[in-house]
């Protein structure tokens, strides 16, 4: 069997992923996604009703977990590390999904509780499943934990800046954590571990129940939004890069790329060069992500690439 970096698809029907937050929209796209790829999909919940149909349906198993609880976390992943084991196969995908959505409020009706859930289940619940994962697909065949964020992690100025900043601790976490396991795989710390790449997956507004207090607002600026499936498709995109670390802004027309985060150190080499600043002056100004989520009358699905052999994404 390869491993899941020395392949060119997910056909190979040896995969064991594990899912939190699968029953939800996004999460239960990127379950049924997997299994149509061929995966033995473990599915991390806390709703158990839900969970356990999902995993019917699937052929899939269910484990009752709360991504707040490392502990809970550990257990989920011993459980497919385990059935892994069992069936030949190899743990080396972790989709994170869990997440919330919720408003802190500002000043006189500032919430500083709901606040503290929003950090608890998008941030530290990030924390824990990444953390979980790592030691067991290190000690095995590497892989993929891919973390589903969001836009308002990169931008700030879309929505509620509560949500807004547990979204970019989820995203900070996972760049520093790839940072950091690529440091120790370039000084030789971590020898006989195998490679694991962490990404954030960060969709647009998604059609979830999470928007349905903003779709009056987003129905009257036209602003388009993205299916649970169009995420799944970027979820599959993303687990054929090599690239570490990286955060996926996902918007609806436009292709899926890696965002590009800011060299601090780069940027003060380049602030004391004269001329490195003079051509900085000149250059156009990108569009930032929120003017190019509100963009009106951009009503295309997202654009993803096909595979060029079919049968793993169905891009639109």
């Amino acid at each position: 069997m390869k491993p899941l970096n020395d392949r060119e698809d997910l056909l190979y029907g040896e995969s064991v992923a594990l899912v939190t937050g699968g029953t939800g929209g996004i999460g239960r796209a990127i379950v049924h996604r997997l299994k149509e790829a061929g995966a033995l999909v473990v599915i991390a919940d806390v709703d158990g009703v839900a969970g356990g149909e999902l995993a019917h349906e699937v052929e899939g198993i269910f484990v009752h977990c709360d991504v707040t609880e490392f502990d809970a976390v550990k257990a989920a992943v011993s459980v497919a590390a385990a059935e892994a084991d069992k069936m030949s196969r190899r743990f080396d995908i972790v989709s994170h999904n869990a997440g919330i959505a919720g408003d802190a409020g500002i000043g006189a009706d500032y919430n500083p509780a709901e606040l503290k859930r929003l950090m608890m289940v998008n941030f530290l619940g990030t924390a824990n499943s990444i953390n979980a994962a790592l030691p067991a697909l290190q000690g095995s065949n590497g892989g993929r934990i891919i973390a589903t964020a969001s836009i308002a992690g990169l931008d700030p100025t879309v929505v509620a800046w509560g949500y807004s900043a547990s979204k970019s601790a989820a995203i900070a976490a996972v760049e520093g954590m790839a940072t950091l396991l690529n440091n120790q795989k370039s000084r030789g710390a971590e020898q006989g571990s195998k490679e694991v790449l962490l990404h954030a997956l960060c969709p647009g507004f998604v059609n979830t129940p999470q928007i349905d207090p903003l779709r009056e607002l987003l129905s009257s600026n036209n602003v388009p939004v993205l299916e649970p499936e169009d995420v799944a498709d970027g979820f599959m995109q993303i687990l054929l890069s090599k690239e570490p670390g990286k955060a996926w802004p996902l918007l609806p027309g436009e292709p899926l790329v890696a965002h590009e985060f800011a060299d601090v150190e780069g940027f003060w080499k380049k602030y004391r060069a004269l001329n490195s600043l003079q051509r900085r002056s000149t250059r156009q100004p990108k569009k930032s992500l929120s003017r190019r989520l509100w963009q009106p009358n951009r009503t295309s699905p997202v654009n993803i690439r096909h595979n060029p052999r079919g049968g793993l994404f169905r891009g639109r």
